[in-house]
């Protein structure tokens, strides 16, 4: 299950700016990356033993997947 789903008022609005629907729906995708490695990196957390270097990747994935995230919403 994704964080934002396809049915969600950020991807389905058929009345609004097509420049709008675009920047809602790269709103809802990054928000989707960042939970999908949001979850990737709590298993890599979980396991026995821990990938030092999986859980660094996903962690500062997430700083850049949220910074991008800002970027997009304060352009909007």
């Amino acid at each position: 299950m994704t964080l934002v789903r396809p049915t969600s008022p950020l991807r389905v609005q058929p009345r609004i700016d097509p420049r709008q629907a675009e920047s809602l729906d790269a709103i809802a995708f990054e928000a989707n990356v960042v939970d999908v490695v949001y979850s990737r990196l709590g298993a890599a957390l979980r396991q026995q033993p821990m990938s030092v270097e999986a859980i660094f990747a996903d962690a500062w994935a997430i700083i850049d997947w949220v910074h991008r995230l800002d970027r997009l919403v304060r352009s909007y």
